[in-house]
């Protein structure tokens, strides 16, 4: 079934997607325009595994992250295809999480693990890996309490803290 419009008086007309191939394809037609990559991988537990198709690199809407931006973050550099100061970086990343409430699901090694794998998948050279936890997703409740899962997502980028450093 094709995609629809719809028009609400004004203007502006929004594509209603009736499925999810549908869906899809639209996203491959935006990504595929796209010369270089700048997200070669990403690592998500909601599909627990790394994502090489940028039109898949998604965040579920109902994760706390997104709606109430309970999560916390970090950056590590990649140069030379390795992880600067990796060790730093998540002990930073841990430390962060104990203080916003939210613990790993992962022991401080596994997590190193998905960041070095993450970082080969990509084949990023030179750039960043950005890597958040979250509450998880579940609910649009205020509080996270009951929710299934911590939500883990990592990203390679092949611009970032170098690039921006350069602009000034």
């Amino acid at each position: 079934m094709a995609s629809s419009e719809v028009e609400n008086g004004s203007e502006f007309k929004v594509r209603v997607f009736s499925s999810s191939s549908e869906l899809l394809e639209s996203l491959h037609e935006k990504w595929g325009s796209v010369k270089k990559q700048p997200y070669p991988a990403m690592y998500s537990s909601v599909f627990g595994g790394i994502i090489l198709d940028p039109a898949m690199m998604v965040i579920p809407m109902d994760d706390h992250m997104v709606h109430r931006g309970h999560g916390v973050f970090d950056t590590a550099i990649i140069l030379d295809g390795h992880l600067y100061q990796l060790d730093d970086h998540l002990d930073r990343f841990l430390r962060s999480a104990s203080k916003a409430r939210i613990a790993s699901p992962f022991p401080c090694s596994s997590l190193r693990s998905i960041l070095i794998q993450m970082a080969t998948a990509s084949k990023c050279k030179k750039g960043t890996l950005r890597y958040w936890l979250s509450a998880g997703p579940g609910n649009f409740l205020l509080s996270p309490a009951g929710l299934s899962s911590i939500g883990i997502l990592c990203c390679s980028h092949r611009r970032g803290l170098l690039s921006a450093q350069r602009r000034g």
